[in-house]
């Protein structure tokens, strides 16, 4: 396995990061698709238990159009069309009445589905099941084959490698980081993890584990490091710093969701910081980094409304097409969907904040039924699922119609799926410099001796 010291061997220190701006935008529409749409049967008992949810119960292909839905005993497949047709039906039929296939397997922690959309990975306890696709199609509900970390231990997090080829990471909630592959391939590579992602395209992964933030090849060789800053988040106090996700969504930007961990355990005062170069390349380590932090993005969270140690708590997605990251945490209860932009400046890589200025058409997520608050569970996008153009007033004469990018699918606590039409005014198209830079997936220096280290 990969030593500590194996890790610092290249470090850059990283300086105090700057506080994150906000910015007022008029140009992102968002436009619920008919009500939220249960996942099952009015009458059945409740789907989510507060102290013990899931991690990733929702999942998206757009390649076969489908969606995976996470509930009590196991997970439903069903067509993207189809929900959309019963959220604009009253009443609305279920996730589970809709399904093609209903998969009875335990409780579900995670569902994941491969790059390529051919595997979907479903986690139970230290266990993961991995089903095909198009075998589920034909309502085969047997695993092609499973594995297991630890049994002490669950999983944690489950990480498919951006690339065609069905590889992944698998970190356990005891910090042990696993590599495999479908053709069966499955050993442990690391230890003390605290959070891990895939590079932009897959050839490299980041590696959290306590301040250091590693960047290492496909092959855990490690290339460089960075030391964390985290003065805004803990200040003179006896509290350490703590990455809770990591998202590697552009290849000149990494985003980290941390929190402050008490000398008891208790997570507290969760924040966002961007790690990005100007210069577009971030796996060199002659890059200058600018750290930008976003303390207060998620303004309705409660650090104590899910038991503490139970993350990753981030959700993010991001549109290319208009640079936008729609973004979520599991413990955030009033403004659950917040966004981050970029190339709103004189940079085309500069990241803020947006705030929608219509109140009318930001995404909202309603109290529970019961008068209760509500948390999201699952956020995903689905760019091909666009059967529909909506409608917007923008004034007393003027009405247009507009083309989503996208649609916006939030699983929440109360267990339904809240589905919205994105678009946007904005006529500005993302710059070509900004996708074709030269970024860390053009660079890697191929290995042929190199192998996961043991």
């Amino acid at each position: 396995m990969v030593s500590i010291d194996e890790i610092n061997n290249k470090m850059i220190e990283l300086e105090d990061a700057i506080e994150g701006e906000c910015v007022n935008n008029t140009d992102f529409y968002f436009d619920q698709i008919g009500e939220p749409l249960p996942i099952k049967p009015s009458n059945s008992d409740p789907i989510f238990d507060l102290q013990a949810l899931p991690s990733q119960p929702l999942a998206v292909s757009e390649l076969h159009r489908l969606i995976f839905v996470a509930h009590s005993d196991g997970f439903c497949v069903a067509r993207t069309k189809d929900a959309i047709d019963s959220a604009k039906t009253s009443p609305s039929s279920s996730i589970q009445e809709l399904s093609i296939v209903d998969v009875s397997i335990g409780k579900v922690h995670i569902l994941a589905l491969s790059t390529d959309n051919s595997t979907l990975a479903a986690s139970v306890a230290s266990h993961i099941h991995f089903f095909s696709v198009s075998s589920l199609l034909n309502q085969e509900v047997t695993p092609s084959f499973s594995c297991s970390v630890d049994e002490t231990s669950f999983v944690k997090d489950f990480r498919w490698r951006k690339k065609s080829e069905n590889s992944y990471v698998v970190l356990s909630n005891s910090g042990k980081l696993y590599q495999g592959a479908v053709d069966g391939l499955f050993k442990e590579v690391m230890d003390n993890v605290d959070a891990v992602e895939w590079s932009a395209k897959g050839k490299f992964v980041a590696v959290a584990r306590k301040n250091v933030l590693s960047i290492m090849s496909s092959r855990f060789k490690e290339r460089f490091s960075m030391s964390l800053s985290f003065n805004s988040l803990i200040g003179d106090s006896d509290c350490s710093a703590k990455v809770d996700s990591i998202r590697w969504i552009r290849p000149d930007c990494i985003i980290l969701g941390c929190f402050r961990l008490t000398a008891d355990g208790q997570e507290e005062n969760y924040i966002v910081q961007v790690i990005r170069n100007k210069e577009g390349k971030i796996t060199d380590a002659s890059f200058e980094p600018v750290v930008l932090s976003f303390d207060y993005l998620f303004e309705g969270l409660y650090d104590d409304i899910l038991p503490f140690g139970t993350g990753p708590h981030l959700f993010l997605s991001y549109l290319e097409q208009c640079e936008l990251a729609i973004t979520a945490n599991r413990k955030n209860a009033e403004t659950h969907i917040v966004f981050l932009g970029w190339s709103l400046g004189d940079e085309l890589n500069e990241v803020a904040v947006i705030d929608i200025e219509r109140e009318k058409w930001k995404p909202k997520i309603g109290l529970q039924d019961n008068g209760n608050d509500n948390l999201i569970l699952g956020l995903c996008v689905d760019k091909v699922s666009l059967y529909e153009k909506f409608k917007i007033q923008l004034g007393v004469d003027e009405c247009i119609e507009l083309s989503p990018y996208c649609i916006l699918l939030c699983l929440t606590l109360e267990g339904k799926l809240v589905m919205f039409h994105v678009a946007s005014t904005r006529e500005t198209a993302v710059p070509p410099a900004v996708i074709s830079a030269p970024s860390e997936e053009e660079d890697e220096v191929v290995d042929t001796h190199a192998t996961v280290p043991h």
